[in-house]
């Protein structure tokens, strides 16, 4: 192997995946190791990974994790001219307004302005009979589903009847619990974690649960927006709302207290944090914070990602996806001044929600049709 030349061997990995070449053949000689350690070296075999001008330190996470993300991710929402396969989904009478992936990929959650929650297998075995996607209704709600987690097979739905239902899915679906009579407008969005759930709601506040007590016991205010709270997320020991009032609030669980608040140009839609960022949806504009140490410092925004106004976003090392009522959805690179990978526009209009996680991608239609598009990363 000494002797061939570097030419050769390049061409050589170019017909090896990206995790054989990283987790196998880098290890085989020093050599190899050197090659495969070259930036040079991975721009030519996958052109895709683009830009190193990224908001995060790459060696923070690992230089072969991040170019395992890149590969991977990249190399399947590019080139414009390969083909992806569309899933649908339709089984609602109204509007999608969230969808929910879970089980490691294998089932999806959708809840929808008919009141109803849909649960969906994605056995990619079942595309011949599109029918036998949908195994069954979480019935119980009198107003739209507008929240959904979901952690352990329990599922957590939040409605405009100003009600969260709680459902075990490992007894069929069963309702285990009701919180009502707490919240006086719509629940918007809800978060979970560690047994505790945390609700924002039309009336502007923010709530907490502890759902293994009774709930008219446990349950707090925590702190209140200026008008409605339309969207959270959970960030290690923070928990993050924006608002109609054209803020991000931070709240400190371990303190007690309010860290930060962010002030935005317009309605705050969609949040997403991970990597030690936060983004942010404001209309068609992403802002950009780094959580790094609590830190929450303002970083360069990245703007008019799409015509209209962004409503869902998810962002990981390799690629930012989000989505918009002009219908579509599009993944660009998580760099700064990032180039749009790929536009999906298969559904017919304003694209209300989306969902990433463990290679599926659900996206949730608000038109009346009650269509849902998964597409599958493998």
């Amino acid at each position: 192997m000494d002797l061939l030349p570097e030419e050769v061997l390049l061409h050589i990995f170019s017909y090896v995946d990206c995790k054989t070449l990283i987790t196998a053949v880098k290890l085989i000689c020093k050599r190899f190791y050197e090659l495969l350690s070259a930036e040079n070296t991975w721009k030519f075999l996958y052109p895709e990974i683009g830009t190193n001008k990224e908001y995060y330190d790459i060696q923070d996470y690992g230089t072969d994790k991040v170019l395992y993300y890149k590969c991977t991710e990249r190399r399947f929402w590019g080139p414009t001219n390969q083909h992806i396969s569309v899933d649908y989904l339709r089984g609602s009478v109204g509007a999608v307004d969230v969808v929910r992936v879970f089980d490691q990929g294998r089932y999806c959650l959708s809840g929808s302005r008919d009141k109803s929650i849909n649960i969906w297998s994605l056995d990619e075995q079942l595309r011949e009979s599109p029918l036998q996607y949908y195994k069954g209704s979480l019935m119980g709600h009198n107003g739209w589903i507008w929240a959904l987690q979901e952690c352990d097979k329990i599922v957590y739905s939040g409605s405009w009847d100003h009600n969260v239902m709680i459902w075990d899915l490992n007894t069929d679906g069963k309702l285990i619990h009701t919180i009502s009579d707490i919240h006086s407008a719509a629940v918007l969005c809800l978060q979970v974690k560690d047994n505790i759930l945390y609700t924002g709601c039309h009336d502007s506040a923010i709530r907490r649960f502890d759902v293994r007590e009774d709930y008219r016991e446990s349950f707090c205010e925590i702190y209140r927006h200026k008008r409605a709270a339309l969207c959270m997320t959970l960030c290690d020991n923070y928990v993050i709302t924006g608002s109609e009032d054209k803020s991000v609030i931070v709240f400190d669980t371990r303190a007690n207290a309010i860290l930060k608040t962010i002030k935005a140009k317009a309605s705050v839609t969609t949040l997403s944090c991970d990597y030690d960022q936060l983004r942010i949806g404001v209309r068609n504009d992403v802002q950009v914070y780094s959580t790094r140490d609590g830190s929450f410092t303002e970083l360069d925004p990245i703007s008019q990602i799409h015509d209209k106004t962004i409503t869902g976003i998810y962002h990981d090392l390799s690629c930012m996806i989000t989505c918009s009522i002009d219908g579509t959805i599009k993944v660009s690179e998580a760099s700064k001044s990032p180039t749009v990978i790929r536009t999906l526009d298969h559904h017919q209009s304003a694209v209300a929600r989306i969902d990433y996680r463990n290679g599926i991608l659900a996206s949730a239609s608000s038109d009346a049709s009650g269509t849902i598009g998964i597409i599958r990363r493998y």
